[in-house]
């Protein structure tokens, strides 16, 4: 797992450049095309089964995360429309606020 870990950072590092240059409507298709995975019954047990074998979490925090994840994408896909260096209220933080910049910022 820490291989894949590994491989899966340099692989992130080394697509930056490249999409800092994606345009918006792109990358908003390629989040959407996500989510539907995440949505899907295959993919869904898969990282399930995967976050508890990996982490040894119940059922319930296996789909507590994977809801987490879907809720970013979504958040990150909204947000695509609106990149123009402005806030916007968070959706998974109270009270909190999201802070867009036009540059990518690297593997996070």
């Amino acid at each position: 797992a820490d291989r894949h870990f590994q491989e899966a950072v340099a692989a992130a590092k080394k697509a930056q450049k490249a999409w800092e240059k994606v345009p918006t409507m792109q990358k908003q298709s390629i989040f959407m095309k996500a989510i539907g995975l995440l949505q899907s019954e295959a993919w869904s047990s898969r990282i399930t089964k995967v976050l508890k074998e990996e982490t040894a979490c119940t059922d319930f925090w296996a789909v507590i995360n994977l809801k987490g994840a879907f809720g970013n994408l979504m958040e990150a896909t909204s947000a695509g429309a609106a990149i123009r260096g402005t806030t916007f209220p968070s959706v998974s933080a109270p009270g909190g606020h999201v802070i867009v910049q036009r540059k990518a910022h690297g593997v996070m």
